[in-house]
C-alpha cells in the first residue's frame, strides 16, 4: 500500500529544495551582474552563460508581464519580485503539500489550501512594505545628502528615489495638509514609515492570527 502521508512529505521537501536552490541561482544572477568578470576566462563565461538560462526566461516573463520598467527605469526590480514570488510559492504550496499528509477528511484540503494562500499573501505583502520601508528611508537620506544633480549616477538615483516615493508622498500632502503645521520641515516621509510599521504590526500580524486559526476550525 503507497503511504500517501509520507509522499506529500516527500513532495514539500523537493519543492521547498528546488526553490530555495533557485532562489540562491537568482542571487548570484544579480552579484554576478554588478561584477566586472573576466568574459575571457572559461570558467567565468560558463558561470555567466548558466546564470543567464537559467534565469532570463523568468526575468522575461516579469518584465513582459508586469512591465514595471516604465516607473523602476534605469533599475530593474525584476530579481526582486522573483524573489518574492518564489518565497509567495515556498510558503503556499510547500505548507499546502505538508499540509495534505494530515488531511482525514476532504472540506480540510479547502481549509488549508485558502489559509495557506492567505498567509503567502500576508507575508509577501509584508516583505513589500519592508523593501518599501527602506526605499523610504533612503530617499530621506539621500535628500540631506548635496548630491551633484548633473552626475549621471548621482541623476539616476533621484530620479529613481523620486518615481517611487513623490505619487505617495504627494498624496499625503494633498490630503493631510500638513505643512501649514510644519514648515520648513516635511513630516510625511515619518507618516509613511509610522504607517509601514503598523499595517505590518497591527493589521497584518492581526489578520495571520486570524487565518491561523482558521487552519484548526
Amino acid at each position: 500500500m503507497i503511504d500517501f502521508s509520507n509522499m506529500w512529505g516527500v513532495l514539500a521537501g523537493l519543492l521547498d529544495f528546488s526553490l530555495g536552490m533557485y532562489f540562491w541561482v537568482v542571487i548570484a544572477s544579480v552579484l554576478i551582474s554588478w561584477v566586472p568578470l573576466d568574459t575571457t576566462n572559461q570558467t567565468a563565461r560558463a558561470i555567466v552563460r548558466f546564470l543567464h538560462r537559467a534565469t532570463e526566461p523568468t526575468f522575461s516573463f516579469f518584465r513582459k508581464t508586469l512591465r514595471l520598467q516604465r516607473f523602476t527605469t534605469p533599475l530593474d526590480f525584476t530579481p526582486i519580485l522573483v524573489i518574492l514570488s518564489i518565497s509567495f510559492l515556498r510558503i503556499f504550496l510547500v505548507r499546502t503539500l505538508q499540509d495534505m499528509a494530515h488531511i482525514t477528511y476532504a472540506a480540510q484540503i479547502l481549509r488549508f489550501t485558502a489559509a495557506n494562500f492567505l498567509l503567502a499573501i500576508l507575508f509577501t505583502v509584508s516583505e513589500i512594505l519592508d523593501l518599501y520601508f527602506w526605499i523610504v528611508l533612503i530617499a530621506v537620506i539621500v535628500s540631506w545628502i548635496p548630491l551633484d544633480p548633473y552626475h549621471p549616477l548621482a541623476r539616476m538615483i533621484l530620479m529613481f528615489l523620486r518615481r517611487l516615493t513623490e505619487p505617495v508622498f504627494g498624496f499625503l500632502r494633498q490630503k493631510l495638509n500638513l505643512h501649514r503645521y510644519t514648515a520648513p520641515l516635511d513630516v510625511t516621509p515619518i507618516l509613511v514609515i509610522i504607517a509601514i510599521r503598523l499595517i505590518q504590526n497591527v493589521l497584518i500580524a492581526n489578520v495571520a492570527a486570524l487565518v491561523g486559526q482558521l487552519r484548526y476550525l
